[in-house]
């Protein structure tokens, strides 16, 4: 769960007991008795689904995505081929079941993005004597096939919106609300008690507020490929003109920046064998800030 959900659960628990500590104080109030009945209720029932939100850990996860960048560029690159020679071919029923854009994988769900690929390598597998050689080779299918089962097979999600931590479940969500909602009765109920004990009063406000808690940065990543083959391009230097890191692109062609405050910024890739490009982005907090950079091969004499 993510840091300040976190918090809400401490300040739950702690205006709990601080309330059945001073319970005498308000036995007489019906109004405060019930509400610190449902938030009794309310605090059991959020550590429940806070505890199965950790075990069924369906979140994020950077792996997933980059599988799935992978494989989205491979299927751009075989597809818009394929579809030169099928449209070559005057293979119309062919030519029209392809799909050559990036974003038709790439934007879909995960499930929905696994489906398409794994269509348009039966497509592919099918039809391999009429593509080869020139438009790609059985071995480029074969590995195409190997990078859409490592997309499909990988836990989590590439698309959750919660980068940092696993996503919430639904019930989750629903418990820490209406523990909020509680938390705010009871701060307006407390005020009874501002001239009568304001000792309790200050107590009582000063539990229904939510504890500090960290706030983390949000991770950007880029995948940087070759324009004209689509294979992910390792040790390009890169750089982003609000971190002051300079990681290098792995042997996947991912490059990570895992810290970056949210807005506007500029990022430039440089590699000795292809010309060195920049791209602007905009990172949004809240959701997964992930980009694709193609970059010109240098065309050497």
């Amino acid at each position: 769960m993510e840091n300040s959900e976190q918090a809400k659960i401490l300040r739950d628990q702690g205006l709990y007991k601080y309330m059945d500590d001073n319970k005498t104080l308000f036995t007489t109030d019906v109004p405060m008795t019930t509400v610190f009945g449902k938030l009794k209720i309310s605090v059991a029932k959020e550590l429940v689904s806070a505890a199965a939100t950790e075990t069924n850990n369906t979140g994020f996860s950077a792996e997933k995505l980059y599988a799935k960048s992978i494989a989205c560029e491979m299927a751009s690159l075989l597809g818009s081929r394929a579809k030169v020679q099928f449209g070559n071919l005057n293979e119309r029923v062919l030519f029209n079941s392809i799909h050559g854009g990036v974003s038709y994988y790439y934007n879909a769900s995960d499930a929905t993005s696994g489906a398409r690929l794994q269509e348009l390598w039966n497509g592919l597998n099918t039809n391999v004597t009429l593509l080869t050689v020139d438009y790609m080779t059985p071995a480029q299918i074969t590995v195409f096939g190997t990078k859409i089962a490592a997309f499909v097979e990988l836990g989590g999600t590439a698309t959750s919106v919660n980068v940092i931590s696993p996503v919430c479940t639904a019930e989750f969500k629903n418990d820490l609300k209406n523990s909020s909602a509680l938390v705010k009765n009871i701060k307006d109920l407390g005020k009874n008690f501002k001239i009568s004990n304001p000792t309790f009063f200050n107590g009582l406000n000063y539990a229904c507020k939510i504890p500090p808690y960290p706030v983390h940065h949000t991770p950007v990543n880029f995948l940087v490929t070759d324009s004209v083959t689509g294979e992910p391009i390792e040790f390009v230097a890169s750089t982003l003109s609000i971190s002051k890191l300079t990681p290098t692109s792995n042997e996947e062609g991912l490059i990570a920046f895992p810290n970056v405050r949210a807005g506007k910024t500029k990022a430039t890739f440089a590699h000795k064998d292809y010309i060195t490009g920049s791209l602007m982005v905009n990172v949004c907090r809240g959701v997964a800030n992930n980009f694709i950079f193609k970059m010109i091969p240098i065309i050497k004499p």
